[in-house]
């Protein structure tokens, strides 16, 4: 009998319990909203800018070449210190053309005789709007040379590929710059807060899974570009071919976009010189010697530097191209896009653009 009572107390229970948790009430949904509101506020808290900027971007790595991570990490990084910086920005082309930015700092500092900073941030596919949008992350008072290693791919974006931009960034912080571009093309912007946690959210979010892997084993380093699983893919006479066949068609993407990207550019040397002491180097990233056996490839990349040597003209700044700097063969590519294939080559093209790094700090 006691038994029954207790088992029937006890099944009571559990209805009331399940009851309170299915059905609404005023009381559950004040607590369901606290809870709600409580956890948004540590994820505030704890996703701010100051996250990335230190070693904890190791957990956010989706694998060991993840540019956009690696690069968010840096740019939050950056100091207006009394050292100065040299930041480099760039596509796939340029990342293959710098070893790392140890390397970097390293050289320029033995060769200049002064200590400098170097930040990497170099991201594959990288566009211009994603490059001023690192830009507006630097902060005020801060000197050095800015290196922007401009491949012929960065000229071609079109106005979908901003609209992704918006859709799914790659970088993992707010960008009002990508945002006030979209705007000025009649995109759509989602609503913003201001607050670094939830404008960039959709960044931690995809990462999600990422974030707990990489809890569980430790995080992720960057790693060595040279060893990215694709450059033995492309390194195939097969997909030459259809590389030499999509030039048309790149050229007529440069043509119809190269303009507003060389604005966007201007915008952002603009507003790099309000925030400091800062050169500026137009860099013509590495080009496969190649591409100059073919009319069209002679003309387009002949066309392209001249207009990028007038753009650096216009804006009281140094043009440089590491066709004239760097002795590289078609060996030392493993495609037409410009991908640098060996460690010599690349060494070579770290040397020319510090010795480039070393002069601007002299001027």
């Amino acid at each position: 009998m006691v038994e029954r009572q207790e088992r029937a107390s006890q099944m009571l229970v559990l209805r009331s319990f399940f009851r309170g948790a299915t059905q609404p009430n005023f009381a559950s949904a004040v607590i369901m909203l606290g809870v709600l509101l409580f956890g948004v506020l540590v994820y505030i808290a704890v996703v701010n800018d100051k996250l990335l900027a230190g070693d904890s971007y190791r957990y956010f790595m989706d694998h060991n070449l993840d540019t956009q991570t690696y690069a968010t990490h840096q740019i939050l990084g950056v100091e207006a210190g009394e050292e100065p910086s040299v930041l480099i920005f760039g596509s796939s082309v340029m990342i293959r053309c710098i070893k790392d930015r140890d390397t970097v700092a390293d050289l320029v500092t033995t060769k200049s005789d002064q200590s400098v900073v170097a930040y990497d941030l170099l991201t594959d596919a990288q566009t211009m709007w994603e490059f001023e949008a690192m830009v507006d992350r630097i902060p005020d008072g801060g000197s050095g040379v800015l290196v922007l290693g401009a491949s012929f791919g960065m000229w071609t974006y079109t106005l979908e590929d901003l609209e992704e931009l918006i859709d799914a960034p790659k970088l993992g912080l707010p960008t009002p710059t990508i945002d006030a571009a979209a705007r000025e093309a009649g995109i759509d912007i989602p609503f913003r807060t201001h607050i670094y946690g939830l404008d960039a959210s959709s960044f931690f979010l995809a990462r999600r899974r990422t974030f707990l892997k990489n809890l569980l084993s430790g995080g992720i380093s960057y790693g060595d570009p040279l060893t990215a699983w694709w450059m033995k893919n492309v390194n195939d006479p097969e997909f030459w071919e259809e590389e030499k066949a999509r030039l048309p068609e790149q050229v007529a993407e440069v043509e119809e976009n190269l303009d507003r990207h060389l604005a966007t550019v201007a915008r952002a040397i603009e507003d790099l010189r309000s925030k400091g002491d800062y050169e500026v180097i137009l860099f013509e990233a590495p080009i496969n010697p190649d591409w100059f056996e073919l009319d069209t490839g002679r003309s387009f990349f002949t066309g392209l530097r001249q207009d990028m040597m007038s753009f650096a003209e216009a804006e009281n700044i140094q043009f440089a191209s590491a066709l004239d700097l760097v002795d590289l063969t078609a060996d030392d590519f493993v495609d037409f896009e410009g991908h640098i294939s060996n460690d010599e080559a690349r060494m070579a093209c770290t040397e020319a653009v510090s010795d480039l790094v070393v002069e601007a700090l002299e001027r």
